[in-house]
């Protein structure tokens, strides 16, 4: 083939496993949360307030809960440990899901 957009083709590129962790860990955060499919709710009498204080990996987060430092594990969501392969990855993403003014329990 001749011309301006003739060069070397490639054939299928495969997929790193640093990329799948990434894009599976995605797709599950997405599903988990699904906030599409879900009508907005008032915030109901009784919850708490709850600073974040750190995301500790993937799936575990710090809180303060009536004066106490409490650990949260998100349920039904399993990320890989610190120093494991995507690790990081999956704490950025938690990272930019959880609201900056905290939660409420």
């Amino acid at each position: 083939m001749h011309g301006f957009f003739a060069g070397p083709t490639r054939g299928p590129r495969a997929v790193t496993p640093r990329t799948f962790v990434f894009v599976l860990l995605l797709a599950a955060a997405l599903l988990a949360a699904r906030p599409w499919s879900r009508p907005p709710v008032s915030d109901p009498a009784g919850r708490t307030p709850c600073p974040v204080l750190g995301i500790t990996d993937g799936d575990t987060l710090r809180v303060e809960y009536q004066g106490r430092e409490e650990r949260i594990r998100l349920l039904r969501i399993n990320t890989p440990e610190r120093g494991a392969p995507g690790a990081q990855q999956a704490t950025e993403l938690l990272r930019g899901v959880i609201p900056k003014d905290g939660l409420s329990l």
